[in-house]
């Protein structure tokens, strides 16, 4: 946490990988499970949004999702948990999330799939934004965060919605972007189609930034591999940052500047 002073931190339960099991897990091992998670941020002096540990898919006792919401006031940290609604949950549990707490979670991959066995997935954007639409209107004072995704239409979102993806990284793992990028760059066969600032920009932090790593004896035998893999995500980094700012301009005439998710008031 010492890396990132004074920025807002989301970390995510896990569960999404849990997933990957492909097995149902008992309550208790849930209970044990959202204890050791908390007791980790707690150890940590973790002061950021935490996502919840959504069980609706993994849970073997029906509704064991409640349970596990209960704990959240023992640690102090209610307000900065984020809850995770699922469309299988219906509309009416939303609401009714939306009654008892203040920052709700959504996945449009769930909407997309859901409109893929519709065969209606070519009405995802106008689809999607509208059930933003409905969800903001009955917002008071609520915070909304998307579950990975990087859609340049979230642009269009009001500044209590967040949203987060791996995908924002995947210039740095695979070295371009496979989607249709608006960020302009390429890092296969040593090509690197960015912006000239940009890089001159990273290039003159690079010698800071390495010192950052200087306490890991893993990344000590990697140094060539480290400051490549380093540059490449800053590169990446501020790229999107570049592309975002002219987006907002384009679409709302100004920058407005964003608000803070975890100081987020109505």
């Amino acid at each position: 946490m010492e890396l990132y002073p004074n920025k807002s931190v989301m970390v995510d339960s896990g569960v999404y990988s849990l997933m990957y099991n492909n097995q149902l897990l008992a309550e208790d091992d849930l209970v044990i499970y959202t204890h050791e998670y908390l007791e980790m941020l707690d150890r940590t002096n973790f002061k950021g949004l935490l996502v919840e540990v959504d069980s609706q898919f993994i849970e073997k006792e029906y509704g064991t999702i409640n349970l596990l919401r209960e704990i959240y006031p023992e640690y102090g940290v209610e307000d900065r948990v984020v809850h995770v609604w699922h469309l299988a949950e219906g509309i009416d549990t939303l609401w009714e999330l939306m009654k008892r707490y203040r920052r709700i979670a959504i996945s449009p991959k769930e909407l997309w799939m859901h409109l893929k066995k519709l065969k209606q997935q070519k009405q995802y954007k106008s689809k999607a934004l509208n059930l933003f639409k409905h969800i903001q209107k009955r917002s008071r004072g609520h915070h909304f965060h998307l579950l990975g995704t990087m859609l340049d239409w979230t642009a269009h979102l009001p500044h209590n919605w967040t949203c987060d993806s791996s995908s924002w990284t995947s210039g740095l793992m695979w070295g371009f972007y496979f989607l249709e990028s608006p960020f302009g760059f390429d890092f296969r066969e040593g090509k690197e189609n960015v912006s000239p600032a940009i890089k001159r920009i990273v290039d003159e932090a690079t010698p800071e930034l390495l010192k950052i790593y200087d306490d890991v004896p893993k990344f000590h035998k990697k140094k060539k591999v480290r400051k490549d893999s380093m540059r490449k995500m800053c590169i990446s980094m501020l790229s999107m940052c570049e592309w975002w700012k002219s987006e907002t301009l384009r679409r709302f005439g100004e920058y407005p500047l964003p608000v803070d998710p975890i100081d987020f008031k109505p």
